[in-house]
């Protein structure tokens, strides 16, 4: 190799790196994905009423379930299982031992639990 190719070589090598951890996919972090699903969160769990309430599952980092729109709850568990999945992909785990929701209610125009 001459000295020009390696230089080239050199160059490449943060590129190829970038590539790597692209395919390896590099996880973002628990206050990152806990940030984006509160904002999400929120943005779903507006109500009149108890009854259009319901339980979303998420897992860790995420917590055990949020209090959403019903209409909204299939759409928030897939959110949550994205983003579980971006937080996993650099090998992070966390483990919660989970509690039964309690009682569903509106609260301020926003859906929530009373104290379990």
């Amino acid at each position: 190799m001459t000295s020009r190719q390696v230089d080239s070589a050199w160059r490449a090598l943060p590129v190829c790196l970038l590539s790597l951890a692209g395919l390896l996919g590099c996880g973002r972090s628990e206050a990152d994905v806990r940030a984006e699903f509160q904002t999400y969160v929120a943005g779903a769990n507006s109500c009149k009423d108890a009854l259009e309430c319901a339980v979303a599952t998420a897992d860790c980092p995420l917590g055990c379930f949020v209090i959403v729109r019903a209409d909204r709850k299939d759409d928030v568990e897939r959110k949550a299982r994205d983003l579980v999945a971006q937080y996993q992909s650099a090998f992070q785990t966390c483990v919660y031992d989970c509690r039964t929701p309690g009682t569903l209610v509106c609260v301020d125009s926003r859906c929530g639990e009373s104290n379990p």
